[in-house]
């Protein structure tokens, strides 16, 4: 069981994209806005409420403008992972953080590949992995390798980046001719918490509203869905102490939480509910951690 900690990606950091931000013109305060006429604020898109809409700023006026949520460029840093960026052909983003990061995590995925590379000015490129996107764990036959539907993994991690202080780490999610889409990137420094175990369970949290009327027909109206996990942990009793420090630090942030970097569905961002670690031994206890993901 690792976490990762995100930094906040915005302007300052984020050094080199080829997604346009061109959803709407930008806002001035010197035009006159029309009712649903739509701007870009501060990687923002909002739209006027009314006629005659002059000098409002929208961020501080919401009775004169909607808040529409962040621009397409800035979808896969809005913390909610089932908005996604999209971009023909491939979405890349260049993060320089200014400081020690080694983990990048790439959720809701839209893409053949997913790629990252670590460049460093003094030493050049320090890291390059590419991971295809194609989820083959259910192929296990010759009939499912000709004839099941091509699935394909939806959330990838990166936990083995050299730590660089001022390298630039560059993502690219590759669709070949479609569109290629991200809901959400994370950059960050990861923390091992301990060793999870066969026993954990992960499921999701559906909101879509089901309603069945007097006929027994259903009414379905989709929304969004989050995963969730109960884990359980083997950590060392030295590391229980710092264990403690390290899930309480993040209690109110949003946090990659990865169980095993291998299994997908054991990678879930959000927030813990809560943590209880029994002091088994003198080597090893047990730790039980059930965490909430974000829709």
């Amino acid at each position: 069981m690792r976490l990762v900690v995100p930094i906040a990606i915005d302007e300052n950091n984020l050094t080199a994209t080829n997604v346009a931000e061109n959803d709407a013109p930008a806002y001035s305060g010197a035009t006159t806005y029309d009712t649903d006429d739509q701007v870009i604020y501060e990687h923002r898109v909002y739209e006027s409420l009314e006629d005659s809409n002059t000098g409002n700023q929208p961020d501080e006026n919401p009775t004169k403008w909607n808040d529409l949520g962040p621009t397409n460029r800035y979808k896969a840093f809005d913390q909610a992972v089932a908005s996604q960026t999209e971009n023909s052909g491939t979405v890349e983003f260049t993060v320089t953080p200014g400081e020690v990061n080694n983990a990048v995590s790439l959720l809701n995925l839209s893409g053949n590949t997913a790629q990252v590379i670590v460049t460093d000015p003094t030493d050049g490129e320090v890291y390059n992995t590419t991971k295809p996107l194609v989820d083959n764990t259910e192929i296990d036959d010759w009939f499912a390798y000709f004839f099941d539907d091509i699935s394909s993994l939806s959330d990838v991690v990166f936990i083995d980046l050299p730590q660089y202080r001022d390298a630039d780490i560059e993502i690219i999610i590759d669709a070949d001719a479609g569109t290629a889409k991200v809901g959400t990137v994370i950059v960050g420094k990861q923390r091992e918490v301990g060793e999870s175990l066969f026993g954990s369970s992960v499921f999701i949290d559906d909101y879509s509203r089901k309603e069945r009327d007097a006929f027994g027909n259903f009414t379905v109206v989709e929304r969004g869905f989050s995963k969730r996990g109960n884990f359980a942990v083997k950590v060392d009793t030295a590391k229980v102490s710092g264990t403690q420090r390290a899930l309480s630090n993040v209690r109110s942030i949003p946090t990659l939480y990865v169980g095993d970097a291998a299994r997908a569905e054991t990678i879930i961002y959000g927030f813990y509910k809560n943590f209880e670690i029994v002091l088994s031994g003198p080597e090893k206890s047990d730790c039980t951690l059930e965490v909430e993901g974000m829709t």
